[in-house]
């Protein structure tokens, strides 16, 4: 394998972009509302590094009474590691999602009792990204799925500057679209942006896909129809409808991988997010915190190089807080 320094592609870590640098978790401001955070149900497992970002997520809500936490399966997300592999951009299947559900919930029950923090359980919702779509806020007559269709779609300069990969001319056509209808036969999308076409409400798309009997893919936002997919670097865009919603102060926890230089310019994406959101909207603050990259030999830790973790104690999580990047062969059970 491969050995690096992350060290050297890396910018400090521990950022909550929005406010002032720190680097612990008690340096968030204490009038936080909601925090958020989300898992890819691209296995039907939970990592090391998914326990560890629930884990500091639940820390700011165990230290705050009145906050509370919308954790997200973010089952209507996408990259292009499968059109890499020739095969499209595909949906996680139910059990999946279903899977990941249980294991976040049971995990919050056990933190409860190891954080001693009544009413924990009851604070933190988890829910997956296609059910959130599909509802809307008492005070909306359309959906949170159209809202935020609509909001990507009418900012889609800010979100290209922000991410030049949903540019039209970015180099070497690995362009990016930011969303793309999903057909619900066989649950692949389309995967050439000249494929997709989008209007106020409405997403259409060709599918390519030999062996499915579809030829064109539809969206309808305006009936709350979740076959749509977003890239993974925009969707907790969310964050700005829950903040308008809830008239809400917001933090979203995120891995350490976010605090990496990243794309064009090697800006982390959790900088970019948080320049984009005040871009956006500039009586919104989403505060965005970073946290330890985990690594395993030099290289980020991921599910497709080891990490199959069982579910760690609240002790050897809260160990492993305080570092910029923390190599998982030293730490113990892993």
């Amino acid at each position: 394998m491969r050995r690096g320094n992350p060290e050297a592609r890396l910018l400090p870590v521990f950022m909550h972009y929005s406010v002032n640098k720190g680097d612990r978790l008690e340096d968030i401001p204490q009038d936080i509302n909601l925090v958020t955070m989300g898992i890819n149900p691209s296995k039907s497992d939970v990592h090391l590094g998914h326990y560890l970002t629930m884990y500091q997520a639940l820390r700011l809500i165990a230290d705050r009474r009145d906050t509370k936490g919308l954790f997200f399966v973010d089952d209507r997300e996408y990259d292009n590691k499968k059109e890499r592999e020739g095969r499209g951009v595909w949906m996680p299947p139910n059990d999946n999602v279903a899977s990941i559900v249980v294991r976040m919930r049971s995990f919050i029950a056990d933190m409860e009792r190891e954080l001693s923090s009544d009413g924990l359980q009851e604070r933190v919702m988890v829910r997956p990204m296609s059910n959130h779509m599909s509802q809307a806020p008492h005070a909306e007559s359309l959906g949170n799925g159209y809202r935020l269709y609509e909001m990507i779609r009418l900012n889609h300069d800010r979100i290209s500057n922000a991410f030049p990969i949903f540019r039209p001319d970015y180099p070497h056509d690995k362009g990016q679209l930011s969303m793309r209808p999903v057909c619900r036969e066989c649950h692949y999308a389309p995967v050439a942006c000249s494929d997709v076409q989008t209007e106020p409400g409405k997403m259409y798309g060709a599918c390519r896909n030999a062996a499915c009997r579809c030829r064109v893919v539809t969206v309808d936002l305006e009936r709350d129809q979740t076959n749509w997919a977003m890239h993974y670097t925009i969707d907790p865009l969310r964050d700005v409808l829950l903040a308008r919603d809830k008239n809400a102060g917001v933090a979203h926890v995120f891995g350490g991988d976010y605090g990496m230089e990243w794309g064009p310019g090697r800006t982390p994406k959790a900088q970019r997010l948080s320049g984009l959101i005040r871009d956006m909207n500039k009586d919104v603050v989403v505060h965005h915190y970073v946290g330890p990259l985990l690594t395993r030999y030099g290289e980020k830790l991921s599910k497709s190089n080891g990490d199959h973790s069982q579910q760690p104690a609240a002790r050897e999580l809260e160990r492993m807080l305080g570092h910029a990047t923390l190599e998982v062969n030293a730490v113990a059970g892993h």
